[in-house]
C-alpha cells in the first residue's frame, strides 16, 4: 500500500529552530519558537514552520525492531496519502529514517536496516478504530534501501485518527495503543503530509 508514494519536501524549519531528538535517558530538547515539543525520553519534534502539521512524536513501547529500540530511535513522522479505484488509504509512518518524505520521494533510504511503525486506515475519516475490526491497522518491521516497508501486524488495540487535513499544508495527528506478537506501543504522534 505504501509504494509509489510521493515525497515531502523536508525544509527547515523557519521561525521554530530545531526540537527535541529522541533521548533515551530523558533528556529531550524543546523546540525554542516553535509547535515542536521535547523533553521526556521518547519524545521528539521539530521547530515550527510557520505553515501546516510540524512533525511529532511521544512514544512508549518495549518493541525492538532491527536492534533499534522504536521509542528511542525515531526520527521522522509523515504522513501517506494515496487513492485507488476511487478509494482513499491514509497511512502515519514512524521512522529512524531521517527526512522519510524525501528519502520516500527517491526510494533511497540508505545506511539500513531502518525500522517503521506504520498505522493505517482504509478511508479518510477521523476517528477511533479498533485494529481488529479491519477498518485500521498497524505493522512494525524494515524499512529497505528502497524505503518499502514490510513486518507483523498489530494483533490487538485502537487507533485514533484525528485533525485528518489534506492538502498541502495537511497533516494526521495519532493516537494509539496496540499489542503486537513481540510487544507494546502506545502514545501520540502529528505527522505532516507528503505532497505528491
Amino acid at each position: 500500500m505504501l509504494s509509489g508514494l510521493a515525497g515531502c519536501e523536508d525544509t527547515p524549519a523557519t521561525d521554530g529552530g530545531n526540537g527535541g531528538e529522541a533521548a533515551t535517558l530523558g533528556g529531550g530538547g524543546a523546540a525554542a519558537g516553535g509547535a515542536g515539543s521535547g523533553g521526556g525520553a521518547a519524545e521528539g519534534g521539530a521547530g515550527g514552520s510557520g505553515q501546516g502539521y510540524v512533525q511529532s512524536w511521544d512514544i512508549g513501547s518495549d518493541l525492538i525492531i532491527n536492534g533499534h529500540a522504536a521509542q528511542d530511535e525515531v526520527k521522522s513522522a509523515a504522513a501517506l496519502h494515496q487513492v485507488i479505484d476511487g478509494d482513499d488509504y491514509l497511512s502515519v509512518v514512524l521512522t529512524d529514517v531521517e527526512g522519510y518524505c524525501s528519502a520516500k520521494a527517491a526510494n533511497e533510504c540508505p545506511g539500513g536496516p531502518h525500522f517503521a511503525l506504520i498505522f493505517s486506515l482504509n478511508g479518510i475519516a477521523p476517528g477511533t478504530y479498533d485494529v481488529t475490526e479491519g477498518v485500521a491497522g498497524a505493522l512494525m518491521g524494515d524499512v529497505n534501501a528502497s524505503c518499502l516497508s514490510g513486518g507483523l501486524g498489530a494483533e490487538s488495540g485502537t487507533i485514533t485518527f484525528s485533525d485528518v487535513t489534506m492538502g498541502d499544508s495537511g497533516g494526521v495527528k495519532i493516537e494509539f495503543d496496540l499489542e503486537f506478537l513481540t510487544g507494546h506501543a502506545e502514545g501520540t504522534a502529528t505527522a505532516p503530509l507528503c505532497s505528491g
